[in-house]
């Protein structure tokens, strides 16, 4: 398993400027599985949108940084 990132200037820099986030993308900067941010959606930890075309999952990277900063608090 990855190691999970707390630094939460390092994590915006690796999410760039982009409004909406992929599933593995969160995955890969809270340092969980896919699956475990599918759970995490289901349990209305994270919030998300379904891309119009091809109904992927999308979440505001701000939802991120603010879960990642109340993990690190």
């Amino acid at each position: 398993m990855s190691k999970m990132v707390y630094n939460v200037s390092k994590v915006m820099h690796k999410i760039g400027k982009a409004e909406y986030i992929t599933v593995s993308e969160v995955g890969g900067i809270l340092g969980v599985s896919p699956a475990t941010v599918r759970l995490w959606t289901a349990k209305n930890v994270l919030k998300t949108k379904r891309h119009p075309v091809n109904r992927y999952r999308l979440y505001k990277k701000q939802d991120v940084v603010r879960l990642l900063k109340k993990i690190e608090g």
